[in-house]
């Protein structure tokens, strides 16, 4: 009886921990926006942080309605006033679950991992590359509004064992809910409806056809946050219920279709490794007809589908796009270069959103590498660890790969020592991991809001998952 009531005591002097440091940290967030002139964003927060702490009554609360709320509207929808965003609203409302954690659970209860220290330490490289690329002060604004999206992590991070499949359904239905504005904008409007059409670049020409992007605002973004939720919905096919499997086929139909739509070759080649991942690790009961049906399906695709489609604009315009991988290329080479004129740009790089700088969304000087190559100024070189390379150095990169080859190491030992639910799990997660590492090599992913969150919380998923005990149902019913 001693010793319960010690560690009854030890919990609630933890968890009492856990609200004062959730309240010192609100407090000198919200007061640090107050000082830099932000004050309607410190507004915000404190309203987001505490409708948080207040109504939500489970830690995956937080991620849940986050991801929802992001992956739904668009991103740079203002809600209210300028700095409030539907990027940082999001953010801020995913992490009102790790506050909730704090408070229920103790600071205690938080075991510090290698990836923790990885992905803290790159975000800590990206906001300090702001103070030594010698930028106007609205740089430092900017490196943290690019990083914001990775607060899903810390989400993902405090979310149970017991809560990943609730985050995993309201990621994949919210996703399915934003697929159908692809649907709309290319069979009803033919014209975007969330952003400005004349700066769209995807527009139907003489010689391209439309790519829809629906709330996502471009057809690569829709693209890989549609694949990736698509890998995230599959363990969710073991539904209790038929009514329940239906649904989540339904969705899964919806975001495979839409990713399809975009006409946006690297998140469907990602999409495919990672189903073939997952199907690897999870060996369902069926993979024999499902490989069958998959061969089939190629074989129909490539000996009827092809020939017939060889010709069509769609075709050779949304698939072909001769020379397109050449000119990506040419950006590459562009870039490598400026990696290595100086050993501080190949150690720390030239600064996060040095290629960014100049253009509307952040007036300010070109770096006068960038202004040799003005091609990188205007699209970027269309690969996520090249960008990385050139804005963070060697430094951002080995963090960068370090976070998400840790992850991975950990999702591939996991699921191979685990079995039924668990293991989907994990491999659902390694299976969209994966295609945002795929999506990477062909596109600046951390660029945006939707993708950088997913991974986040995927990468949040996976340690949160790995650090707890695994249970037979039957001592999960007795324990409640």
């Amino acid at each position: 009886m001693a010793d319960a009531a010690a560690v009854a005591s030890l919990r609630s002097a933890s968890r009492s921990a856990g609200v004062v440091a959730g309240a010192i940290g609100i407090s000198v967030a919200g007061g640090w926006l107050v000082a830099s002139n932000y004050a309607p964003l410190a507004f915000a927060f404190g309203l987001a942080v505490s409708a948080g702490a207040l109504c939500l009554r489970r830690v995956e609360a937080g991620p849940l309605l986050g991801s929802a709320l992001l992956l739904t509207m668009p991103a740079w929808t203002v809600v209210g006033f300028p700095q409030a965003n539907v990027a940082r609203l999001s953010a801020l409302l995913a992490l009102a679950g790790v506050f909730v954690a704090f408070a229920t659970r103790g600071v205690a209860s938080l075991r510090v991992t290698l990836i923790d220290v990885a992905l803290l330490a790159f975000v800590a490289v990206a906001v300090a590359s702001a103070l030594w690329s010698e930028r106007p002060p609205n740089f430092l604004a900017a490196a943290a509004s690019s990083v914001t999206p990775l607060a899903f992590y810390a989400a993902g991070r405090v979310v149970s064992r017991w809560g990943v499949r609730r985050v995993l359904t309201a990621v994949l239905v919210a996703a399915a809910l934003a697929s159908t504005t692809l649907w709309y904008e290319f069979v009803v409007a033919r014209a975007p409806l969330f952003v400005v059409p004349e700066e769209y670049r995807w527009n139907e020409s003489g010689e391209l056809i439309f790519r829809p992007g629906g709330v996502f605002g471009s057809p690569p973004v829709a693209a890989t946050a549609l694949a990736m939720a698509f890998l995230l919905g599959l363990p969710l096919l073991t539904g209790r219920t038929r009514l329940f499997r239906i649904a989540i086929g339904a969705c899964l139909m919806l975001c495979a279709l839409g990713a399809a739509l975009t006409l946006t070759r690297a998140p469907l080649v990602g999409l495919a490794c990672g189903a073939v991942l997952y199907l690897a690790l999870v060996r369902p009961v069926h993979i024999l007809r499902i490989g069958l049906a998959a061969g089939a399906a190629i074989v129909i695709f490539v000996g009827y589908v092809l020939p017939t489609a060889a010709d069509s604009r769609w075709y050779q315009q949304g698939v072909v796009r001769e020379g397109n991988l050449s000119v990506r290329q040419d950006y590459w080479v562009q870039a490598l270069p400026l990696l290595t004129n100086t050993p501080s740009h190949l150690l720390v790089g030239h600064g996060i959103n040095s290629l960014v700088a100049g253009r509307p969304e952040l007036p300010g000087k070109v770096h006068p590498d960038v202004a040799t190559a003005p091609i990188l100024l205007e699209v970027g070189p269309h690969n996520q660890y090249v960008r990385t390379l050139f804005e963070l150095g060697l430094v951002g990169l080995v963090l960068l790969l370090g976070w998400l080859l840790g992850t991975a190491a950990i999702a591939v030992h996991q699921a191979r020592r685990s079995t039924g639910e668990r293991r989907a799990l994990f491999a659902s997660l390694l299976a969209s991991l994966s295609a945002f590492a795929v999506v990477s090599l062909a596109g600046d992913t951390l660029r945006q809001p939707e993708p950088t969150a997913l991974v986040a919380l995927v990468s949040g998923l996976v340690v949160a998952l790995a650090l707890s005990k695994q249970r037979s149902p039957l001592r999960r019913s007795v324990a409640s």
